[in-house]
């Protein structure tokens, strides 16, 4: 009977345990596991892909993953760097692990708070907001992807686009009475209200959660001549108003466009204009509403 030196079981069992990493993984250890890899894209509201050049719009993106039974895995905190780069996160979990990554763009930029916990359904976006007036919120992003990972000796890289999941809206006046401008420019105040909208997102990227409003200052422009809150962004929402409280104590409520009849919204990748319009006689003409895709260039209200 042959015997086997002592130095040839190591080496077989060196063998075995590279074969071992080479080609599968074993169960009771999810690092010896191969690692399943994942990018995250930026796309615009056209679907076209801007993650080289994402560094103006994107300050982080945070992804999260979950298992079939979507309990939480881990998450990853990605630089605009990382995203630039196409960073590729390791998913080390067996061959067939059916797995779910959600990712947020902006969503810890500092203007809303993050909710996490054990179950996917805990995984909130939450509009800072004190009682019932809310914050503006970043320039949100956020895409999910589901995932089976593959055999070791398979090289697969997925995918979890994210595009824009807020709306942008700017609201100023057109030939505003220079009875306000004069109230204005001595110090008096004016008030806006952008009412409303819910204040949640969830783990699927639906808004849910508290109805909320939102207080834009509006300034005088650098002619003087009217008052504008430039553009912030907002959750979207549907029926919304604007309520313009004036200097002497005169309230325009604006619940429509005036041209059409049709509802102010704020829409997911775009930007809503509300025009606060008078007349060159001084009679008030209602509003008038502008929708434009997100980053349109030319400016009606050059002044």
């Amino acid at each position: 009977m042959k015997h086997i030196s002592t130095k040839k079981q190591l080496l077989l069992a060196a063998c075995s345990a590279l074969l071992v990493l080479n080609t599968g993984c074993i169960r009771e250890s999810l690092d010896a596991c191969p690692a399943h890899k994942l990018t995250v894209k930026v796309v615009n509201t056209e679907g076209a892909d801007f993650t080289e050049s994402s560094g103006e719009r994107i300050e982080e993106v945070t992804v999260f993953i979950f298992n079939e039974s979507l309990e939480h895995l881990s998450t990853h905190h990605m630089s605009v760097a990382d995203v630039q780069g196409r960073r590729k996160i390791d998913l080390p979990y067996p061959e067939g692990a059916k797995i779910r990554a959600i990712a947020w763009g902006n969503a810890y930029a500092g203007n809303q708070n993050v909710s996490e916990g054990d179950l996917v359904e805990q995984l909130k976006v939450m509009l800072k907001k004190e009682q019932e007036q809310a914050d503006m919120p970043d320039e949100l992003y956020y895409g999910k992807e589901n995932i089976l990972t593959k055999a070791a000796e398979v090289e697969t890289v997925d995918t979890v686009t994210i595009k824009i999941k807020v709306g942008a809206l700017r609201v100023y006046t057109e030939n505003m009475p220079e009875k306000y401008l004069s109230s204005l420019k001595s110090g008096e105040e004016s008030k806006l209200y952008i009412n409303r909208t819910l204040s949640t997102w969830n783990h699927d990227g639906t808004l849910e959660g508290d109805s909320v409003y939102y207080m834009p200052d509006p300034t005088i422009n650098e002619p003087q001549t009217e008052l504008d809150t430039k553009f912030h962004n907002y959750a979207t929402g549907q029926a919304m108003n604007v309520v313009l409280e004036l200097p002497d104590g005169d309230v325009k409520q604006e619940f429509v466009n005036a041209e059409n009849g049709e509802p102010i919204e704020v829409y997911e990748g775009k930007e809503t204009e509300v025009v606060i319009r008078w007349g060159e006689d001084g009679t008030y003409l209602g509003a008038r509403v502008i929708v434009r895709e997100w980053g349109y260039i030319d400016d009606p209200t050059e002044w």
